[in-house]
């Protein structure tokens, strides 16, 4: 059984503020991004997805990214060819 502390629930919290700042600035672009890349709307909202799952284990897992921008980039190329190779 895991024991919630107040570090734990107050790193919780800054790791989510932290995500949503940062995804809140890019979630945007990425979408325009991955619908170039992909023809179905509902295909590039679930690669979004699992960029932005991507993203939030990163910061809770204190991942050290230096350029959110660049990261979040090649999170989606590798995604979009991830779902080519497994579903085309």
């Amino acid at each position: 059984m895991k024991v919630v502390t107040q570090y734990n629930m107050l790193n919780n919290k800054k790791s989510t503020d932290k995500f949503n700042e940062i995804w809140n600035g890019y979630k945007n672009y990425l979408l325009a991004f991955i619908k170039t890349k992909v023809n179905d709307v509902d295909t590039a909202e679930d690669i979004l997805q699992e960029v932005s799952i991507n993203l939030y284990d990163a910061i809770t897992r204190n991942t050290e990214i230096r350029n959110y921008k660049n990261w979040l980039f090649q999170v989606t190329r590798n995604t979009i060819a991830n779902y080519y190779r497994d579903y085309e």
